[in-house]
């Protein structure tokens, strides 16, 4: 934890001046250090592996739907489900579980260089978080449908026959959907879209 003094005191110096970092860690310096080391850097490792995760999903995800190859032979399986139930979460073809949610995690993992506990804690949160989406219940205390767009509600849109070229984000966050245009619909919404009436000439 010593090694982190000198780059802490550097960003606290360009924040707050030279002398009020000076003074601020010698005062408080072990604690801030300690604090930095246990919870800030594990913070920002753990949001970027959400992001890298979430980036990872969306795109192999969007493409096992628009190739026609992928889908028919590996991500039909999943999509058996209209009904998204919890154990249905992870029910998928090995490989599509393999290339997606272990090398996913793999590359999430490696370069938010995260230790072995850290990367233990986010494997297990994210898949807990998959489970939750696949749920089918917006329970009203849940803290994963509180903190994260993509919730129960968000998915079953995914899930269902009219929804189905949408919504292809998971775990976490749904900012790829929202910028490329593949969202659908918000948390509350689960009715299908009405169809256009064709006016006979």
């Amino acid at each position: 934890m010593q090694e982190l003094y000198i780059p802490l005191a550097t960003v606290l110096s360009a924040i707050i001046g030279t002398a009020n970092a000076r003074n601020l860690l010698l005062l408080h310096g072990s604690n801030i250090v300690s604090w930095t080391y246990w919870w800030i850097i594990p913070g920002f490792q753990f949001l970027f592996a959400i992001f890298v995760l979430d980036t990872w999903e969306y795109f192999l995800h969007r493409l096992f739907h628009q190739n026609k190859y992928l889908y028919r032979n590996f991500h039909s399986t999943h999509h058996r489900l209209y009904v998204p139930y919890a154990f249905g979460a992870l029910y998928n073809h090995w490989f599509e579980g393999v290339l997606l949610d272990s090398v996913g995690g793999l590359i999430a993992h490696t370069l938010s260089m995260m230790s072995i506990r850290q990367a233990i804690f986010l494997f297990s949160f994210s898949t807990l978080k998959t489970v939750d989406d696949h749920c089918g219940y917006a329970l009203p205390f849940d803290p994963f449908q509180i903190f994260f767009p993509n919730c129960a509600a968000y998915h079953d849109i995914h899930h269902q026959s009219w929804g189905i070229k949408y919504n292809f984000s998971q775990p976490f966050y749904v900012h790829w959907d929202t910028i490329l245009g593949t969202r659908y619909g918000g948390r509350k919404l689960s009715t299908p879209p009405k169809k256009e009436k064709v006016k006979e000439e």
